[in-house]
């Protein structure tokens, strides 16, 4: 994750080649050995490069290929020493892009921005990223964790889990390609999702811990994602 690479693997070879290279869109340092505590507030975010997902007909027309990473660093939301209770925890801002897939070079390219306002944190990010279908239809489903709050460097940070208008702590859904909404972003916020009133909201679910794993299980016609997550200490839950 710390690479802010993504590699395509022959399985048979071992033989890896660069899809794309986004250090350049890392916009804070980077530590060969991180600390805790870095002079001037600027640890490495849990993860980094996080979710990659790609669309079901990737090979047939729909050559897309969906990336979560973190992409800045904005500062310690208040000051102090970085210990808990009173330290409210370093934020970072993720963003979901999608990209183009070109079979013949193996490369991706042609970056178009879902969302680039993503709450993260130095710790309990989430940052799974699966497509799903909703009523035979595909979308993007991105996991957002609590950013660790109530716990460690983050002892001080307001859970906004239980908050809709706010990310974190939340499943986002998001679709595989743009309506004809005429804002840029509400372009991929679907018209129907349940939080959708007086502005486009991407959240699907909330309450959220820091969900690690997304499956998708069908049973019958209906399908059901499961999540597994960490809580705080303990108390990990599958919902």
């Amino acid at each position: 994750a710390k690479s802010y690479l993504v590699s395509r693997i022959n399985p048979k070879t071992g033989e890896k080649q660069v899809a794309l290279n986004l250090e350049s869109e890392r916009k804070f340092p980077r530590y060969d050995k991180i600390p805790d505590d870095v002079d001037g507030g600027k640890p490495w975010p849990q993860g980094g490069l996080m979710g990659m997902a790609l669309h079901p007909k990737l090979l047939q027309g729909k050559p897309y290929v969906y990336l979560a990473y973190i992409h800045k660093f904005s500062g310690a939301a208040s000051e102090g020493k970085g210990e808990e209770p009173d330290f409210k925890g370093y934020n970072f801002t993720a963003r979901l892009v999608c990209y183009e897939y070109n079979e013949q070079t193996g490369k991706l390219s042609k970056p178009v921005v879902l969302c680039d306002t993503i709450p993260a944190s130095n710790d309990h990010n989430g940052g799974r990223l699966f497509i799903a279908p909703v009523n035979g239809k595909d979308y993007i489903f991105y996991a957002v964790g609590d950013l660790g709050a109530g716990q460690y460097k983050n002892g001080g940070r307001t859970n906004y889990a239980q908050d809709n208008k706010k990310y974190e702590g939340k499943t986002l859904r998001c679709n595989v390609e743009p309506d004809n909404d005429l804002n840029t972003y509400d372009r991929w916020i679907p018209n129907d999702n349940p939080f959708n009133k007086e502005e486009q909201n991407a959240v699907w679910s909330s309450g959220h811990g820091n969900v690690q794993g997304i499956a998708n299980i069908t049973v019958g016609r209906t399908n059901f994602l499961y999540a597994a997550e960490h809580g705080p200490f303990s108390d990990d839950e599958i919902n």
